[in-house]
């Protein structure tokens, strides 16, 4: 039997008490089952859940979780740290416990985000471990908002490939975080009712139709009624934001990601296919991105002129040529190659 925590914050937007006792239940069945594996570890909660920000739903009496439950697993030892990143136990956790939810969990190692490798989040700790790094100036300010632009990018072409609106607000908040860290470090970024008060600093920034737009996407993920909807013809109004943040990243000297590369290089020879290693992977995957935004038109048109700059991109990564005809293919085509790119 598996003795409940004490935790001095709350989880979900719509939390009652008992919302609260299934959570609190589910999230120490997960840290006793990480602790398990991982001997001496500090467990973090991250994402929405971390912020009170969480979404459950009831469907048949029983609850289920709208969003998915993030976890960081900290260790002092390289050795574990290789051992379990990306470890196939970690992975189906909800259906290894019986948990209504989607579980994600990263490991990170504590000597390698000191040496400035690796992002180390700012979850809420768990098991009362001490973990003294999470301070602001821990936050690699570049590494954090071209990741958060690269996935605004991936958001926005999952929206445009399968309609569905939750993709789409997705990425015009992930692209607001993106400004905000191009801008300055601020580890409250990662909440969306932090979000949603900092829209004011960026009116000088942002068009009145942007402005509107992420704060649309911000009061509906937060299931506030907001004053208008979004649909596609939003994406070009919000084309001239992602360009500019694009431009920014791209001409700065940071591009080259160690992480990246190696990740990129190890499929490819899994692939069994031999590696340009004088290509800057990095800034390839930005083109690409790039390229797609730019080929998505009004009307839902796609140009073809940068639908071919993003596949010939493509190829000399990773040596893919596109066989589909119609541009819609291509494009999905393009989309579906950038999922294992970014593997």
């Amino acid at each position: 039997m598996i003795r409940l925590r004490n935790y001095n914050f709350n989880f979900a937007l719509n939390e009652t008490k008992e919302i609260r006792e299934k959570i609190c239940s589910d999230i120490d069945k997960i840290v006793s089952y990480l602790e398990g594996l991982i001997s001496g570890c500090a467990v973090g909660l991250w994402g929405s859940f971390s912020f009170g920000e969480g979404r459950v739903k009831e469907v048949n009496n029983k609850l289920e979780y709208v969003d998915d439950l993030d976890f960081v697993v900290y260790t002092n030892s390289i050795v574990k740290f290789f051992k379990w990143n990306n470890n196939k136990t970690l992975k189906n956790l909800n259906e290894k416990l019986n948990i209504n939810a989607e579980i994600c969990v990263w490991v990170k190692c504590i000597p390698l985000i000191k040496l400035r490798l690796f992002f180390c989040g700012f979850p809420r700790i768990l098991n009362k471990k001490g973990v003294n790094i999470f301070k602001e100036k821990n936050i690699p300010t570049i590494h954090v908002y071209s990741t958060y632009l690269l996935k605004s990018y991936y958001r926005l072409f999952k929206y445009v490939l399968t309609n569905e609106k939750h993709f789409l607000r997705k990425a015009y908040i992930e692209v607001f975080r993106s400004l905000v860290f191009s801008k300055k470090r601020d580890k409250d970024t990662f909440s969306l009712k932090h979000n949603l008060n900092q829209l004011n600093e960026y009116k000088k920034i942002l068009t009145k139709e942007q402005y509107r737009i992420i704060e649309c996407s911000i009061e509906s993920r937060l299931s506030l009624k907001t004053k208008s909807e979004i649909g596609y013809d939003s994406i070009s109004k919000m084309k001239p934001l992602y360009d500019k943040l694009f431009n920014k990243y791209y001409r700065t000297t940071s591009t080259f990601s160690m992480k990246y590369y190696f990740k990129l290089i190890k499929f490819l020879l899994q692939e069994k296919k031999i590696p340009n290693i004088f290509i800057n992977f990095s800034k390839k995957r930005f083109l690409i991105h790039h390229y797609l935004l730019q080929a998505l038109e009004k009307n839902k048109k796609i140009n073809e002129s940068y639908l071919k700059k993003a596949e010939d991109t493509i190829k000399k990564m990773c040596y893919e040529t596109n066989q589909y005809k119609s541009l819609e293919e291509r494009f999905s085509w393009c989309i579906k190659n950038l999922e294992y790119i970014w593997r």
